[in-house]
């Protein structure tokens, strides 16, 4: 299930980036990534916790808020616009994945 949602929002961003899809639907690139990847990851982190695999549920944790961050600033801002603060919470997601990864 996690990796249903990593895959479908790697690929719709992707599309987007590629051209793909067009720059003014920016905006339901966000949308796609608030309404179904973050629900997805966050309910795989859910369940992770719930079946004591506390490795894979904090990466998927970490997934989450950074699709969540990521949909939130993309819906905030005009298509393709420049933005710094976007970049943050990806590189806190590239920090904190190392967690989960030297665990396991």
């Amino acid at each position: 299930m996690a990796f249903v949602g990593l895959s479908g929002g790697t690929f719709v961003l992707a599309g987007l980036q590629l051209g793909w899809v067009p720059v003014a639907q920016s905006y339901a690139v966000a949308l796609v990534l608030l309404a179904f990847v973050f629900p997805v990851q966050a309910l795989a982190s859910v369940l992770g916790f719930l079946c004591r695999d506390a490795v894979a549920a904090t990466g998927m944790g970490v997934l989450a808020s950074t699709w969540l961050a990521v949909g939130a600033i993309m819906a905030s801002g005009p298509p393709w616009a420049t933005n710094k603060a976007a970049g943050l919470p990806l590189l806190l997601a590239g920090l904190a994945l190392l967690i989960p990864v030297t665990v396991g």
